[in-house]
């Protein structure tokens, strides 16, 4: 059985963490996560994760971060090694 209040508190701890981090930083994760979907979504050839963070500004372990994200959620895919494609 799970314990709904233990998932509740670290889904809380994670909002907060990451609340904390936009404060920082000053910028928004999600707004970062919209700059590279958007730069993906331009390109016509596959690009690496330098190439991505060069062109949106964004830092490169920023960029990893979000590229890992949208590999798991099938966002993006990677038609050769190291380079990648929104997924059509």
């Amino acid at each position: 059985m799970v314990n709904t209040s233990r998932i509740s508190l670290l889904i809380y701890a994670t909002v907060l963490m990451y609340t904390m981090y936009e404060e920082m930083k000053g910028v928004s994760i999600m707004d970062n996560y919209e700059k590279v979907l958007s730069y993906f979504k331009t390109q016509t050839e596959p690009v690496n994760a330098g190439k991505v963070a060069e062109a949106t500004g964004v830092d490169r372990k920023e960029v990893d971060k979000i590229m890992k994200k949208m590999k798991d959620d099938a966002t993006i895919v990677s038609p050769k090694r190291c380079y990648w494609s929104i997924n059509a």
